[in-house]
């Protein structure tokens, strides 16, 4: 069988500041963007020399990832016989410990991909290697030795259908520095033959699923989860997922996940895309909570499904305990309502503020029509506006309080149907949520202030007997 050869191309530098180790890929904290701008925030200005020193000694490391900020995880990728180039650089050690200068040596190691079959075997030294980070100081670094040094990788193409995403791993085996993070990485092969296919990130082994770590203050630009697409990429392609809460401490994708979305699309001959989700950095002292990312997409092969866990970052947060109660009392989680229903139109809230010293203050709504089409539209306090479906608007003008812990709201126009072939609406769902004057918000649960409900045909007779003239059940 005859086969074409394609080139990755992946990094080695030389870095300081960063403890030696080997990265677990499927932990990551910041990109390769982040670390960088790390260590260099952290360099200092010498006034007696004109080149600037790091702080501690040098080490090699990887680079080259050209994911997002917030990238779930560190890895290179290609598709069979493509050529994926890789970013170059290199930092230093300080001047006192050396490390302006280091080699090192390489090697890969099979996972799913293996040798022979998918890749070609690439193992050796580098050559003696000099920082890039002050290129306006000549001074700093030997022009003789090269400032960075690039590794080709072969990757192999052949006709086989096989696993969407095959994998091996490129690592740093020593140098003349100690070994930064990351020292090894995996390398992810599309496969480009069968039909269409998308999964996410496969592990090495193929065994099990990635689970990715998350701390609710590094989650600025969210975290990026990346999506493959083997077979055939030529068309635009749309693929749905649902986020679900799961593990011992699931998460609840209303209230930790800022809209969390349910659509991703594909370009025309992309082949991976990261899927987004911003996590909410709240104020709530909690334990870890992981939820699952799951493809829905009939295309979806093995790994079909992703895990995050949020790493809380409130050892001295509010109790979560204190947070007001109450219940959603109107409209009810699941009924179906008769057109014609007398209160069909309000929206009444029962609420207890647990600290009896901050009382429940203010209210907000959110009231979403989802339509047949995938569409959806939410309640602006006038009528319906266009918007994602996962893009909650609240409102909260008109909401009044009769009582101490009693809202009242009254819709302006009548819900349209959500059954029949005529129906253009396929179902309702109404938010709510409250807050205690110490700012202390509410905890969206299903059933209790997050209620998917539907309209139905209207009752016939009078809709004031409640015997005849009352929502069903499903």
């Amino acid at each position: 069988m005859e086969r074409e050869k394609g080139k990755l191309f992946l990094a080695v530098l030389v870095a300081s500041g960063v403890t030696a180790g080997l990265m677990a890929p499927a932990v990551l904290e910041s990109n390769s963007s982040d670390a960088e701008a790390s260590s260099l925030a952290s360099a200092s200005t010498s006034s007696t020399t004109a080149a600037r020193c790091m702080a501690g000694p040098g080490n090699l490391y990887l680079r080259g990832f050209t994911g997002p900020s917030g990238a779930a995880s560190f890895f290179y990728q290609g598709a069979e016989g493509e050529s994926v180039p890789a970013t170059i650089a290199m930092r230093p050690g300080d001047c006192v410990t050396g490390g302006t200068n280091a080699r090192g040596t390489y090697a890969t190691e099979d996972g799913t991909a293996t040798v022979g079959s998918d890749y070609t075997e690439t193992a050796g030294t580098t050559p003696m290697m000099c920082d890039d980070l002050h290129p306006d100081e000549p001074s700093y670094c030997d022009p003789a030795k090269p400032r960075s040094h690039t590794v080709q990788i072969p990757l192999l193409h052949d006709s086989v259908g096989e696993a969407a995403v095959e994998s091996f791993e490129f690592k740093l085996t020593g140098g003349t520095l100690g070994l930064g993070e990351p020292a090894r990485a995996p390398v992810h092969v599309t496969d480009v033959n069968g039909v269409q296919r998308i999964s996410f990130e496969p592990t090495l082994d193929g065994a099990g699923r990635m689970t990715y770590m998350r701390g609710e203050l590094s989650t600025t630009g969210g975290i990026r989860i990346p999506v493959f697409r083997a077979g055939p990429a030529a068309t635009v392609a749309t693929v749905t997922y649902d986020v679900v809460g799961s593990g011992e401490h699931p998460a609840d994708p209303e209230a930790d996940i800022e809209d969390p979305g349910d659509t991703l699309s594909f370009s025309a001959g992309q082949r991976l895309a990261w899927l987004p989700i911003d996590i909410v950095n709240d104020k709530w002292k909690e334990q870890d909570e992981t939820f699952d990312v799951i493809l829905t997409v009939d295309s979806a092969v093995a790994p079909t499904s992703t895990t995050v866990m949020i790493l809380d970052d409130d050892s001295g947060g509010l109790d979560p305990s204190l947070r007001p109660k109450g219940k959603l009392h109107h409209p009810k989680q699941d009924l179906k309502y008769p057109q014609n229903y007398p209160f069909l139109n309000e929206i009444h809230i029962f609420t207890k503020a647990v600290d009896p010293q901050l009382p429940v203050l203010t209210a907000h709504l959110a009231l979403r029509k989802r339509l047949k089409n995938g569409d959806c539209a939410w309640w602006n306090g006038d009528g319906f506006t266009k918007a994602g479906c996962s893009k909650r608007q609240w409102f909260g003008k008109g909401i009044k309080n009769p009582g101490d812990n009693y809202f009242l709201y009254k819709l302006r126009e009548k819900l349209a149907l959500s059954v029949g072939k005529k129906s253009k609406v396929r179902d309702y769902k109404m938010f709510a949520r409250w807050f205690d004057e110490g700012g202390r918000e509410s905890l969206l649960e299903k059933g209790r202030n997050k209620n998917r409900f539907e309209v139905i045909k209207s009752c016939k007779g009078n809709p004031y007997n409640r015997s005849k003239c009352r929502p069903k059940k499903p």
